[in-house]
């Protein structure tokens, strides 16, 4: 079987490699890409039973060529229907197996998204830090801001209500 070439190599490899320069952005696209990819295991009626930063291929090495399809979900030899488990089986890596299954209890959709989850969690103090970076920020700026404010024309309405007095005269035929 040939198979295409993963540059960046597995999501772990690839992290180490670009973790400096992985932008808000490029995260969450990252996990919008894998959880695409989840949801397409999914309404096949299949469970990936092993899904791990191991099993998350970069078909790029460098962040700066990000792109949506740069990534795939791989290792699909422990997927199977749902319901058709062999309790006698599981395998995984231990970390991202569902309390559930190695309790004995089948493996399921919800146990992928449990294994899908636990992949950022490592990085909540990451992003804990990052909110606390952008507060202290936002403080530190407050005062240009506060400047701009006199910039607001004094009749702009923030207050939501309808437009549809607005939108009546618009030719909508879409």
């Amino acid at each position: 079987m040939v198979l295409e070439y993963a540059e960046g190599g597995n999501f772990n490899n690839w992290m180490n490699k670009n973790y400096r320069n992985f932008s808000w952005f490029s995260k969450i696209n990252t996990l919008y890409n894998i959880s695409n990819g989840l949801k397409e295991i999914h309404q096949k009626k299949i469970v990936h039973r092993d899904l791990h930063t191991g099993n998350i291929l970069f078909f790029i090495n460098d962040i700066s060529m990000f792109d949506c399809n740069m990534l795939s979900i791989s290792d699909m030899g422990l997927c199977g229907e749902i319901g058709n488990v062999d309790k006698s089986k599981i395998y995984g890596v231990m970390p991202y197996v569902a309390p559930e299954v190695l309790s004995g209890k089948p493996y399921t959709q919800a146990a992928d998204i449990y294994s899908f989850v636990l992949q950022f969690q490592n990085n909540e103090y990451e992003i804990e830090e990052q909110f606390k970076e952008a507060e202290e920020y936002r403080k530190a700026n407050l005062s240009s801001n506060e400047n701009n404010q006199s910039a607001i024309h004094p009749q702009a309405v923030y207050i939501s209500r309808s437009l549809n007095s607005f939108t009546d005269c618009l030719d909508c035929r879409i």
